[in-house]
């Protein structure tokens, strides 16, 4: 809602801009668009003659992302600009195992798109001590109940919990 009450802005001229930059991030590849797919589909077909009238650059983080905006909007002008970290060269040398469980992190929105559930399941099958902890916005609150269920039926190796 934030990102559109400037591009309306935008397109009213009530702020002056020579370009609009979107960068979706995933929003518009396949399998996010399954996701409550009538209510986008309606929300792209009234966007599409909107954003069509800006001088819109959309934002890329590869070349996958750059086809699936192209396919959502071809008329789409997409550049590619990866994500600007430092990553290094080599991998980082695995720790010895120690004596303890194998500490995981899932650090994500709990929804359904993330899958958090498949996570969970296969913890379900692991021997080895695990401990989750998972941190992440609280998206879809009928999917976390269903998380939380699996994390009751964990086996006692593995422990999944939601600091607080």
């Amino acid at each position: 809602m934030f990102t559109l009450v400037f591009v309306v802005a935008a397109r009213l001229r009530v702020i002056g801009v020579a370009e609009v930059l979107i960068a979706p991030r995933g929003e518009l590849s396949p399998g996010a668009l399954i996701q409550k797919a009538r209510k986008k589909r309606l929300f792209l077909k009234s966007w599409r003659p909107f954003l069509k009238q800006l001088n819109v650059l959309w934002h890329a983080s590869n070349e996958l992302e750059a086809a699936q905006i192209r396919a959502v909007c071809p008329w789409a002008r997409v550049e590619v600009n990866q994500d600007q970290c430092d990553l290094p060269m080599d991998p980082i040398p695995a720790a010895r195992p120690g004596s303890g469980p194998a500490r995981l992190v899932f650090i994500s929105r709990i929804c359904a798109k993330k899958n958090l559930r498949m996570v969970l399941q296969a913890l379900s099958d692991t021997a080895r001590p695990v401990d989750l902890d998972i941190f992440g916005t609280l998206e879809d609150l009928e999917y976390w109940s269903r998380c939380q269920r699996l994390i009751t039926r964990l086996p006692a190796t593995a422990r999944g919990r939601l600091p607080r």
